[in-house]
């Protein structure tokens, strides 16, 4: 390119072309200069460069009139060709401009009718189940949902695969035009989760005292109550809660003991068991919990003991967190080795109350709130409330918790941790710790019916453990061989109880992989609450619906990714230890009466469609199949110490009154969900009854439970002739901890 052509004008470079101009409609005779002919005209001096473009280009708008015509316009408002004809001269907007602009127009316009459609729908859940309607508008009514709706309920109903039936289920509901789409979900249990009925308050504090929510089986024996002591002829109301009746008079959880009974200004603080009680007791805090809790790094803390035995008379003040950490792991150790008769006169096995007594002297103290703690204090304040959890003492250990969780997220246990500072060790220590608090606030939350204080959502710290880990072995009788054998040895005494099979599973170790797929329960429990628990807008029943099938299928997933060494219903032979196995069958199976407690009830929907009257029949009929389940699983002819050693003892008391209250329901519902046949239940309400009889020697929580059911069951039995409890005792002896105020109080709160 030459010097000319690099100064040429903007102007002049839109009438640069080797090519003919082509206008649409208007034939030229003019051929095409070369290319040299253009330079030449283009920077010559005669002037003409202007007027032999402006005949060979083309205006780039028209006005509106030549466009119609097809003619050549000049451009300029007004154009030479409309001057001429005196004819009006107009120009519109270009083509790419009109375009945008009804771009513009039309998403405004679906924005305010996407704004109108939400307003008109939610108007229209909010009427529709409430207002009286002819079946002709309500038919039409249900035919304009379902179409807006189809689309969407149609990408839903094929997301999941876990069940073909029940998906087919969720399909043929939504293409129906039936009444459940616009009936909210208080026509199920629970209802006016949103809203608080009774005030209440903490009273002295004992037991489950405060709010209890609806999902606790709390609420649903006081539901059961209710209708028991409607009479039979008169209209039940399910959602009117009188104010005689209220869920503090039927929270069965107390305080078994008192554990301020030993005043810490008396004890000394410094004083150690001896080392075999020191060693057994540490031994058994890990064997007890199943590794579930694992708030301390199990042969961390036996080094430490070993270190404490060797100097015994040589701990400084600075050690001092360290011990009231570890007087009550062996305050929890002492709790479970008495409630399973293993304390022997040979060891000398000190009362739990009073390592409680010496960690309050430490500063370790449910009444004390502790400033600024450590990933240790963490720990303890972990401990702390599990050790008033299996006291009965809920509502403290749910306080405790709840200040544990704001101390571990401050620390940033929750989320995963990249330090290269922190050992390998120390990384999974934290780890643990924060999964064992959230564990325990979950089951405090199941017991209570509370919200939890954290979001699965907000926590990135891995659940599985590394492949390498080797130091991190906690409740897995891995440990030091000197402890190992002293413990194995212990166990193997000869006592003056009666043992039947394998239940202290002394060979077998818990499987690594236990609190792993514990957790995972716990994160489906969470969203659980946080889909039907919680208080929320209302929700059409048809959603209610989609979420029970979608918490089920993960449900069946969990169970369909359990190893065969956890699987309590694998058909394959696997040499582990069946504790564990046990112990997630339970859970597992009262998570499902939690999820299906929802249609535990009878549904009453206007012109529902038969499709979802049979979901609902399903929903039932899988609480009670849960139910009956649970209580399968627990060994026959219960024994309490049996019981202790191979069961998830700390909340075998909340698993039983679940399964049992949701017996008491179906048969407050004349047994809809059994066919009307009630007989299917009496060999599990015996059994389970049976159960809480054996707890009640030991637990005043436990005889309270068992009273309150023996006279539900009396009333059932009035509802409900078919049914044969005879083989349930009337009378049972109290425990020794029972006073004559708490009978007094329990026959004012039964009368």
């Amino acid at each position: 390119m030459d010097q000319g052509e690099k100064h040429a004008t903007p102007e002049s470079q839109q009438g640069l072309s080797s090519k003919p101009l082509n206008v649409p409609g208007l034939k030229s005779n003019v051929s095409s200069p070369s290319h040299q002919e253009w330079s030449k005209r283009l920077f010559s001096s005669s002037g003409s460069t202007g007027r032999l473009l402006a005949s060979q280009r083309r205006t780039s708008h028209a006005c509106e009139r030549c466009r119609l015509m097809r003619t050549r316009c000049s451009g300029e408002p007004p154009c030479t060709k409309c001057t001429k004809d005196g004819a009006t001269c107009a120009f519109r907007d270009r083509k790419r401009e009109r375009n945008k602009k009804d771009l513009s127009e039309s998403k405004e316009r679906i924005h305010e009718l996407e704004k109108k459609n939400a307003a008109l729908r939610r108007v229209l859940d909010n009427a529709v189940g409430t207002l009286p309607q002819s079946p002709q508008s309500r038919g039409g009514l249900d035919g304009t949902m379902s179409q807006s709706n189809s689309p969407r309920a149609s990408t839903s109903a094929t997301s999941s695969s876990h069940s073909k039936d029940q998906q087919s289920l969720i399909r043929r509901i939504k293409q129906v035009h039936g009444g459940e789409r616009h009936s909210d979900n208080t026509v199920g249990s629970p209802g006016h989760q949103d809203v608080l009925v009774h005030s209440v308050d903490y009273g002295q504090g004992e037991g489950a005292a405060g709010l209890v929510g609806k999902r606790s089986e709390i609420s649903w024996i006081t539901r059961a109550t209710k209708y028991l002591r409607t009479p039979a002829d008169a209209q039940f109301d399910w959602h009117n809660e009188p104010e005689w009746l209220s869920n503090e008079k039927y929270s069965y959880f107390m305080d078994d003991e008192d554990v301020l009974s030993i005043d810490e200004d008396y004890v000394d603080a410094f004083q150690l068991p001896d080392n075999m009680a020191m060693t057994v007791l540490s031994e058994a805090f890990f064997h007890a919990c199943q590794g579930i809790f694992n708030f301390v790094a199990r042969d961390q803390f036996l080094d430490k003991v070993a270190l404490a035995m060797k100097r015994p008379n040589r701990l400084c003040w600075e050690d001092r967190r360290w011990l009231a950490l570890a007087n009550l792991i062996w305050a929890i150790a002492s709790k479970w080795l008495h409630m399973a008769k293993l304390a022997d006169d040979d060891v000398n096995i000190e009362s739990h109350l009073v390592f409680y007594s010496r960690a309050r002297s430490l500063g370790l103290d449910h009444r004390l709130q502790q400033d600024h703690p450590d990933a240790r204090g963490v720990q303890a304040l972990g401990l702390l409330s599990l050790y008033l959890m299996i006291n009965g003492s809920i509502s403290r250990a749910w306080l405790v918790v709840g200040i544990a969780i704001r101390h571990a997220s401050s620390l940033g246990l929750h989320l995963k941790n990249m330090d290269a500072a922190l050992s390998r060790v120390d990384v999974e220590e934290r780890a643990h710790t924060w999964h064992s608090i959230y564990s325990l606030e979950v089951v405090l939350s199941e017991i209570l019916g509370r919200p939890t204080s954290t979001s699965v959502a907000d926590t990135t710290v891995p659940m599985e453990p590394s492949e390498d880990t080797t130091h991190y072995q906690s409740a897995s009788n891995e440990g030091s061989t000197e402890t190992k054998a002293i413990w194995e040895a212990f166990l193997r005494r000869n006592r003056d109880v009666n043992h039947r099979g394998n239940s202290l599973s002394i060979d077998n170790v818990i499987p690594t992989m236990h609190h792993f797929y514990h957790n995972r329960l716990c994160t489906i429990s969470h969203r659980i609450e946080r889909s039907f628990y919680a208080p929320q807008m209302n929700t059409s029943w048809l959603s209610v619906q989609e979420g029970l099938n979608d918490h089920q299928a993960q449900l069946w997933e969990w169970e369909k990714s359990l190893p065969e060494e956890l699987n309590f219903w694998s058909d394959v032979a696997v040499d582990s230890n069946p504790r564990a196995k046990i112990t997630l069958a339970l859970y597992h199976k009262s998570l499902e009466m939690m999820l299906h407690r929802t249609c535990l009830r009878k549904i009453s929907i206007p012109d529902e469609s038969a499709v979802s009257q049979q979901f609902n029949i399903n929903s039932g009929q899988a609480c009670i199949q849960a139910a009956m389940t649970l209580v399968d699983v627990l060994p026959e002819g219960p024994i309490m110490h049996e019981a202790v050693q191979l069961l998830p003892w700390w909340n075998l008391l909340h698993y039983l009154c679940q399964a049992m209250a949701v017996f008491v329901l179906e048969l407050c519902l004349d047994a809809i969900h059994l066919d009307g046949c009630p007989d299917t239940l009496e060999a599990r309400i015996l059994k389970a009854m049976a159960y809480l009889q054996c707890l009640a020697t030991e637990s005043k929580s436990s005889y309270k439970a068992w009273r309150i059911f023996r006279r539900l069951l009396s009333y059932a039995n009035g509802r409900v002739p078919k049914l044969n409890i005879a083989d349930v005792p009337m009378e049972m002896r109290p425990p020794k901890s029972w006073t004559d105020g708490n009978e007094v109080q329990l026959l004012e709160d039964l009368s």
